[in-house]
């Protein structure tokens, strides 16, 4: 087959032996990632990179050998791969310097310019950097471009020839290798088998020490020149250290507590707080002040300073002294849980210190946890005698009396008005009866009235025909005290079935008013006789804590009683469960249940309403109807 391809190199192709017209190549991209096809042919690696002319060996082109006009490769398999593939991006670094002579200079003779080479293991390249020294007058920076550098006439350097501690000859100038880093000498170690010596120190030359000189001098500066430099507003270097110390450390403050022992006669302990300024080293002493100590309340005892460790003499305790300005004042690495700290004669035992305080000195000084374990103080802890009031004489209240023993100028007692202005006109009527051996008493009926404005008591005695008594106020309205608790009367010791000693005189109450009810069931959070949840939640769980199946139960209960369930029946039932209520909360159950007010409760009802209070995890069966009528009352 002909074609009408230019006969020109490159162009003369035979069609007909051409099946494949992709490029060789070695690697291939799936999903955006580079990947090496090891199936592939591809040239061998080069053998003689270390050479640079072949002396004696004929030229061989190490191309292959085309087959047609088409290049494929060669036979032999790609084993490894290529150095610019395996060290691709790896570079090793080493530190050196040359010396350089300095002509015509009054001040020095020779110089150490310092270096770093970095030698590229992809294709064994060398790049040298010198380090930038400001105001050298030397022009620094790239010191040698990216080269292969020969070793001798037909080998370049490599890795092997660069070792810590020896001379290496790059283009007549001899460097020597001072240092590398450590990603260089672990490569070195684990490819070449190599460990090199460890670091030298770079010698000093001429300049570099006439510029450490300069440095020490400046320390070293004479009192009149910083006297005079900062009179004339230069900002010397020690305020700008304050300044940077104060930028750093505000409102850093180490926290301790201390106490001092007072050696003199009467003397005590008496504890402080002490504060330490990080910003500018100073310290405060505050005293913590106990009530009733005596003493007047100063607001510290030490104002915040710097404290010395011994204090400078003043006046004519300064006659004979060198007169020498240096203190040497407390630091935060004086202070530690334990040690004493004297202040102007005054000697403090730290035995505490905060959390902040201990987080400083572990972050900074090192220290432990077990350090700052604080230190007991075991003190004798004064209590005042108690002095009990004395008995009330009867004349007005007893609050009035109690004023003149509490205070030598007597206050009248404080009412509560809020109380006054909630239950005003508000009080708890009940019908009792007086508890007498007397034969001619147990037919006597009184009215108690409770007010809950002020808790106070008054009485009424019921007419009675051909009683002898005559009817009427039988105790004026006050305050009266429970005998048997000692305190004043208060509303929820009043409840139907209750038994109350009033001035001597033992009354039962037996009823209450619709309204005395309706109040005590409004407020049921401080009358637990009314409260009707309280009341079921109880009656509850003491049926749920019994062995027997709650549907027995109900079905006993319900083959004896029936459906509807009266006063004595109810009693009847509490006695055979064991619930224990007195009249007033079964009052409280026949007012919830009893909707028709029939004097009987629907037990249907009542079973449901304890089956809402059954503990938890408790199995409720709930109520069924009744299989029998409800028997007569």
């Amino acid at each position: 087959m002909s074609t009408k391809l230019p006969f020109l190199p490159g162009y003369n192709v035979d069609l007909t032996q051409k099946t494949n017209f992709a490029k060789s190549h070695l690697f291939d991209v799936k999903n955006g990632i580079p990947i090496t096809d090891m199936k592939r042919q591809a040239r061998l690696p080069r053998t003689d990179d270390h050479k640079i002319i072949a002396q004696t060996a004929p030229f061989v082109d190490p191309r292959p050998k085309p087959y047609g006009n088409v290049v494929t490769g060669i036979d032999a398999p790609l084993s490894i791969l290529p150095d610019w593939v395996k060290f691709d991006r790896k570079v090793l670094r080493y530190y050196a310097h040359f010396k350089e002579p300095v002509y015509d200079s009054p001040v020095e003779k020779l110089r150490i310019r310092q270096c770093r080479i970095y030698f590229y293991l992809d294709n064994k390249s060398i790049h040298i950097e010198e380090f930038k020294i400001p105001n050298s007058g030397i022009p620094q920076g790239k010191f040698l471009e990216r080269a292969r550098i020969p070793k001798s006439l037909n080998q370049y350097v490599n890795a092997t020839d660069l070792i810590v501690g020896s001379d290496i000859n790059i283009f007549s100038r001899k460097f020597h290798i001072t240092d590398a880093d450590e990603f260089t000498r672990k490569f070195v170690k684990e490819e070449y088998g190599i460990d090199l010596p460890p670091k030298e120190e770079v010698p000093i030359d001429d300049w570099n020490g006439r510029e450490l000189a300069k440095e020490n001098a400046e320390k070293q500066e004479s009192d009149i020149r910083t006297f005079v430099e900062a009179s004339l507003g230069k900002p010397m270097k020690w305020h700008l250290e304050a300044v940077k110390k104060f930028l750093a450390n505000d409102r850093k403050v180490l926290k301790f507590w201390c106490v001092w022992d007072d050696p003199t006669l009467y003397g005590e302990k008496r504890k402080y707080i002490l504060h330490y300024f990080l910003a500018d080293d100073t310290i405060e002493v505050s005293e913590i002040h106990t009530p009733n100590s005596g003493r007047d309340h100063f607001p510290q005892l030490l104002s915040r300073c710097r404290l010395p460790k011994v204090p400078p003499p003043t006046g004519a305790a300064r006659i004979g002294t060198d007169h020498s300005d240096k203190i040497e004042y407390y630091t935060h690495a004086d202070l530690r849980v334990g040690c004493y700290l004297t202040v102007y004669a005054r000697h403090f035992l730290i035995f505490k210190a905060d959390d902040f305080t201990q987080k400083f000195y572990i972050d900074v000084h090192g220290l432990t946890a077990e350090d700052f374990v604080p230190i007991e103080q075991k003190e004798e802890v004064y209590v005042p005698p108690q002095r009990t009031p004395p008995p009330h004489n009867g004349y007005g209240e007893e609050e009035d009396s109690l004023g003149s023993f509490y205070s030598l100028i007597p206050k009248p007692p404080r009412r509560n008005y809020a109380k006054l202005l909630k239950y005003d006109k508000t009080a708890l009527r009940y019908l009792c009866k007086l508890v007498s051996e007397n034969p001619e008493d147990q037919d006597r009926r009184f009215i108690i009235e409770f007010f809950l404005s002020d808790d106070t008591i008054r009485v009424y005695e019921q007419s009675m025909r051909n009683s002898g008594f005559v009817a009427g106020k039988f105790l004026d309205r006050r305050r009266c005290k429970n005998v048997e608790t000692g305190e004043w009367f208060k509303p929820e010791e009043f409840f139907m079935g209750g038994r109350l000693i009033i001035n001597g005189f033992v009354f039962d109450l037996l009823e209450a008013d619709e309204a005395t009810l309706n109040i005590m069931e409004k407020d049921a959070k401080n009358f637990d006789k009314s409260n009707i949840e309280l009341i079921l939640r109880t009656l509850a769980e003491q049926l749920w804590q019994k062995e027997t199946e709650t549907a027995e139960v109900y079905s006993k209960i319900k083959e004896k009683f029936g459906e509807l369930v009266g006063v004595e029946l109810f009693a009847e039932l509490c006695d055979q469960l064991n619930w224990k209520l007195d009249e007033h909360q079964k009052l409280t159950i026949f007012r919830k249940f009893d909707k028709d007010h029939t004097g009987r409760l629907t037990f249907t009802e009542f079973c449901n309403a304890l089956e809402k209070y059954s503990p938890a995890g408790a199995e409720v069966v709930p109520a069924k109807a009744p299989t029998v009528k409800a028997p007569q009352e």
